[in-house]
């Protein structure tokens, strides 16, 4: 009986050899020359020198196999034409892509002018407590309004009267068709309990529409 000693890294592969007459030896984990990374085949007593197929494998890594001769002697240790395998460690498999984020379809644009204050007021961008603030609302409410219907305004005013950028602080109106009239967009305007609204509170004046601002 003799032995042959091979040395792998990682020290945990599983190393067999396959004999060309069909015989397998399973390498043993040992410690050989000093080594803590061999690996001890114990050849069969009257195996003779012959071909032979190594391999070495390990989980995480790629598995290795080599033809050689395995030489034997009564005297010795057997030989082989490997004696130290490095095996390439596999990388991991990249993490599979997000899922595409699918952005819902949007609805039909409301043409309702209350969905459409409300809608505004509830953006934010316009505080109701102040006079510019309560202006600019009214100015975006009207854009709005009158991209659904071209003849809604502002209502004009001028010197004295209570006005931001030349037109009424909360009001707009619709100088024709369905639903025509002056119409008050915020209620306790310029104060902290200032809030949207939309209540009819008398016909148009077209002597006062004008748009834009």
């Amino acid at each position: 009986m003799s032995e042959l000693f091979i040395y792998s890294t990682p020290p945990q592969a599983v190393v067999t050899m396959t004999l060309d007459n069909g015989g397998v030896i399973r390498g043993e984990a040992c410690t050989a020359h000093e080594r803590t990374d061999a690996h001890r085949l114990i050849i069969p007593p009257g195996t003779s020198s012959q071909g032979a197929l190594l391999k070495v494998a390990c989980d995480g890594h790629e598995s290795f196999e080599g033809r050689g001769v395995l030489v034997t002697s009564a005297s010795a240790d057997a030989q082989f034409m490997l004696d130290d395998v490095h095996l390439v460690k596999v990388a991991p498999p990249p993490p599979p892509p997000p899922p595409p984020q699918v952005r819902p379809t949007p609805g039909p644009r409301s043409t309702n002018p209350t969905d459409i204050i409300n809608g505004i007021f509830a953006s934010g961008a316009h505080s109701l407590a102040t006079k510019e603030g309560c202006g600019k609302f009214t100015e975006a409410c009207c854009a709005a309004l009158h991209e659904v219907d071209p003849n809604w305004g502002h209502i004009r005013k001028s010197g004295a009267q209570n006005q931001f950028n030349g037109h009424a602080v909360d009001a707009i109106q619709l100088r024709s068709g369905e639903g025509s009239g002056i119409y008050d967009i915020i209620v306790s305007s310029e104060s902290p309990d200032a809030k949207p609204a939309f209540n009819r509170v008398g016909d148009p004046n077209l002597q006062l529409w004008f748009f834009p601002a």
